[in-house]
């Protein structure tokens, strides 16, 4: 039987403690949620590692050359979206356009 762990809802920025470590913030995270002090949070910027995410999509059904994985993800940042959603979208665009072309022939 798999056990579900209980989720804290934190009510203040004050309860997040100092980590001495990532692993002992993994499992502080694991069972605890900001949701309900989400607009106390400042936004901070994060850069994304492209070959990361080409190592990551080398998982997928598809390779992309590293250029493409920089130019969508730069087209991601701009538009403020997910990028593996990003490129669904673009897959199911271009499915849909093949399909009606397709159909009108």
């Amino acid at each position: 039987m798999i056990r579900k762990k209980k989720i804290r809802e934190l009510k203040s920025l004050k309860e997040i403690p100092e980590f001495s470590n990532y692993e002992e913030e993994a499992k502080f995270w694991d069972t605890h949620s900001v949701s309900q002090i989400w607009e106390q949070l400042e936004p901070v910027e994060l850069e994304i590692d492209a070959a990361l995410i080409e190592k990551r999509l080398n998982r997928q059904l598809f390779k992309l050359e590293p250029s493409q994985v920089r130019a969508a993800l730069n087209i991601a940042q701009r538009k403020k979206v997910d990028f593996l959603s990003l490129i669904k979208q673009w897959i199911d665009e271009g499915i849909n356009r093949e399909s009606e072309t397709d159909v009108s022939r």
